[in-house]
């Protein structure tokens, strides 16, 4: 049974990103498998390899997607070929793929002293456990919250990661 045209291109596009949001929701299938083989396992080496990405990208690519749901490219411009002058302004709302990579790793690194500064205010033993699960809590929450934001954003100028480009690359 093959399927008609109108869901065959509905679920290109949501295996492509343009419905569902789903770097969120491999950011999320990522984080509760870090959290299971975490919590799961003693060995201190797989724990510490395990705890890296929520570390170092996670919690900054949630906000990253929460404060930018924009493509990095307005619809106008990404299908002209012709180059923009120097002197062109450019739209800090949109922030492109690379930029989104920097600022998703400076903002972890930049979050989780902030919230052992705020563990250690509270009267919570920061050190004893509490920070991995306060930072999947803010990485889930803040996932929630960017795809929501996504979904409102209009379908032409919403983020996806370039999966068409990447298979087209990988297939030739």
């Amino acid at each position: 049974m093959t399927l008609g045209k109108s869901n065959e291109s509905r679920l290109q596009g949501i295996l492509f990103g343009q419905t569902v949001p789903v770097d969120m929701i491999g950011v999320c299938v990522v984080l509760i498998g870090s959290t299971l083989l975490y919590y799961l396992t003693s060995t201190e080496s797989i724990q510490f390899l395990v705890s890296m990405p929520l570390l170092f990208f996670l919690p900054g690519y949630v906000l990253v997607g929460a404060l930018f749901p924009r493509s990095g490219q307005s619809p106008k411009t990404s299908q002209r070929k012709e180059s923009r002058p120097l002197t062109a302004v450019r739209n800090v709302s949109r922030v492109t793929l690379p930029e989104r990579a920097a600022l998703a790793f400076g903002l972890s690194v930049a979050l989780v002293p902030f919230f052992g500064f705020i563990l250690e205010l509270l009267p919570v033993a920061a050190f004893d456990g509490a920070t991995f699960p306060t930072l999947v809590g803010f990485t889930l929450l803040g996932a929630l919250i960017a795809s929501v934001r996504r979904l409102r954003t209009p379908t032409n100028e919403r983020f996806s990661l370039p999966f068409k480009s990447m298979f087209a690359a990988v297939s030739a």
